[in-house]
C-alpha cells in the first residue's frame, strides 16, 4: 500500500494526513468536541475560571476534581444546559448548536428520572425527544433493556426500582438513541462491583466505535483504568491537562521499588547519602526485602545500583510513577504545584 501525505490537510482537530487510493487517513484522533476560554460565574462568584478542553472521538477523557471545582458546570456548558459567560464550544469543528445537542447523551449526577412512569416508557419518551421514530424508540429501548438484562422491569415503575436499577435506566436514556458524545457525571454512582463491570465494559465498546466520552468521577481507580485523558480542576481552574501516561512519566519523582536479598542494614549502609528509604515493606521471605527509596539530588540510580550490588544481591527494581490518586492529592493539597 503506498501512502503519501496529502496536500490537503485539515488544520483544525486533525494530525498530519495521508492519502491512500486517494482516500485521506487522519492519523491522530478528531477533536469531536472542543471548548475554549469558558468562564461562568454566579451572583459575582466565578464557578469556572477560563477552561480550555479538547474530547477526542475514540476516547475517553476523564474529568476529575473535588467537590465544588467546576465539574458539573463545565459539563453542563458542554450541554447547553448552561450559556457560558465567555468562551466557545465547537462539535466536529463547527459552533455548537441545540440542534449539535441532539446527538450528545447527557447523564447528570442528579437523576432526571419521573418517577411514576414505567421503565420501558420512560427510555421511548428519552429517546422520542431525540428525534427517533416512534418505532426505533422501542427497538432501542428493547436492545439495550435486554442487553442490560432489564427485561422483567419493562412495565415496573420507576419508584419501584433499586438505586442500582433506576441508574442502568439512566445509562440507557442516554445511548438509546446513539450519540456521538457522551457526557458522563458520575455514571458508576449507585452501582455494585458487577453493574460497575457491566458499564466498563460498554463504555470501552463506546471508545471501540468512535465516539467521544467525558467522564467526571471521583473514583480514581475508574479513571485511570478507563481514560485516555485527564483534565483536573480546582476551585473552578484547570490544573491538570495531558495523557495519563504522559503525566505519569512527567511527575516521576525519582522514585524505585526495589527487591534485594540481604542484609537491611548493608542495604542502608549502600545507599548512604545517595538515597532514603520512603518505605519498606514486610518480608516477601527469608533474607528477601522490598522497599521504595527516593534519588538524591546530584545522585543517578545507576550509580546507586552498583552500589547496591556491592553489599547486597539486587532481585528487582523499577520507576515508581504516581498514581492518579496521588497527582490528585498532591495537586489538592499543593495547589501551586506546576502540572502538564
Amino acid at each position: 500500500l503506498s501512502i503519501q501525505r496529502s496536500s490537503n490537510k485539515q488544520r483544525t482537530g486533525f494530525g498530519r494526513c495521508y492519502a491512500a487510493f486517494g482516500i485521506p487517513i487522519c492519523i491522530n484522533k478528531v477533536f469531536m468536541l472542543h471548548a475554549e476560554n469558558l468562564s461562568k460565574s454566579y451572583h459575582g462568584k466565578c464557578a469556572v475560571n477560563q477552561v480550555s478542553l479538547s474530547v477526542h472521538s475514540g476516547q475517553i477523557t476523564g474529568l476529575l476534581g473535588p467537590n465544588g471545582a467546576g465539574k458539573s458546570t463545565v459539563l453542563r456548558m458542554l450541554n447547553r444546559i448552561l450559556i457560558p459567560d465567555t468562551g466557545n464550544i465547537q462539535f466536529k469543528q463547527k459552533p455548537l448548536t441545540a440542534q449539535s445537542v441532539q446527538r450528545f447523551g447527557y447523564l447528570p449526577e442528579e437523576r432526571g428520572l419521573y418517577r411514576k412512569m414505567k421503565a420501558g416508557e420512560q427510555v421511548m419518551f428519552f429517546a422520542a425527544l431525540k428525534g427517533l421514530s416512534r418505532k426505533s424508540c422501542r427497538e432501542q429501548a428493547l436492545y439495550w433493556f435486554d442487553r442490560l438484562h432489564l427485561m422483567p422491569l419493562w412495565n415496573t415503575r420507576i419508584e419501584q426500582l433499586s438505586k442500582g436499577n433506576q441508574q442502568k435506566i439512566q445509562f440507557i436514556t442516554t445511548v438509546v438513541h446513539g450519540p456521538d458524545v457522551l457526557i458522563l457525571d458520575e455514571p458508576f454512582s449507585g452501582f455494585d462491583p458487577v453493574n460497575v463491570e457491566q458499564i466498563t465494559r460498554e463504555l470501552i465498546q463506546f471508545k471501540g466505535s468512535g465516539k467521544a466520552i467525558i467522564l467526571s468521577t471521583h473514583n480514581m481507580e475508574n479513571a485511570e483504568t478507563l481514560c485516555d485523558r485527564i483534565e483536573m480542576m480546582h476551585l473552578g481552574n484547570h490544573v491538570i491537562s495531558g495523557g495519563l501516561s504522559e503525566l505519569q512519566k512527567n511527575q516521576a519523582t525519582h522514585s524505585y521499588l526495589i527487591e534485594y536479598r540481604g542484609l537491611p542494614m548493608a542495604f542502608a549502609n549502600a545507599l548512604w547519602a545517595s538515597a532514603e528509604i520512603l518505605h519498606q515493606e514486610p518480608n516477601l521471605q527469608a533474607e528477601t526485602h522490598r522497599v521504595i527509596i527516593r534519588v538524591s539530588e546530584g545522585h543517578t540510580i545507576r550509580t546507586i545500583i552498583q552500589q547496591i550490588n556491592q553489599s547486597v544481591e539486587l532481585v528487582f527494581f523499577k520507576v515508581q510513577v504516581p498514581t492518579l490518586r496521588e497527582m490528585f492529592m498532591n495537586q489538592i493539597q499543593n495547589p501551586s504545584v506546576p502540572y502538564a
